[in-house]
């Protein structure tokens, strides 16, 4: 499937969107408040799912947009600390369902060492790419002042 940075932005500001949706109609279950964030119940997606044809808004909301808000819902940092924290899971009312099980603990630490490794190398590269830039900013400098020696 081929789809073009335009439309990746399109979906992820639509999925940004319905994120905010669901914080507001399912305050109990999601927020975006780092510090509540609690992990969800297994298989709360079909809940979700059912939940939102009874809402007049959120009826017609595509099974895409509800697999990816819950995507990166649950990849976000503040989830996976949330489990790393053994945080209890919860429904869509916010109330406790069942424990996070020990591998689900593992995964997620895993997943936020993968996050952080990322980001680091994403930081090494921006300034490994902004000192480049100051290097040919100033060798331009240079180049310059040097021509209108003559």
């Amino acid at each position: 499937m081929g789809t073009t940075d335009n439309q990746k932005r399109r979906r992820a500001e639509r999925t940004r969107v319905f994120l905010q949706a669901l914080c507001e109609h399912f305050p109990q279950c999601f927020t975006a408040d780092r510090a509540a964030v609690r992990p969800l119940a297994i298989g709360i997606q079909a809940t979700l799912k059912a939940a939102l044809t009874e809402h007049e808004t959120l009826a017609e909301t595509p099974a895409w947009l509800v697999r990816q808000a819950l995507a990166r819902y649950t990849g976000s940092p503040a989830y996976l600390q949330a489990i790393i924290d053994g945080k209890p899971r919860i429904n869509l009312q916010g109330e406790t369902v069942e424990a996070v099980s020990p591998e689900a603990i593992a995964a997620a630490k895993d997943r936020r060492t993968q996050q952080k490794a990322a980001a680091e190398a994403r930081r090494k590269a921006q300034a490994e790419a902004a000192a480049a830039e100051r290097r040919a900013a100033k060798l331009n400098r240079l180049a310059e002042h040097f021509n209108n020696k003559d």
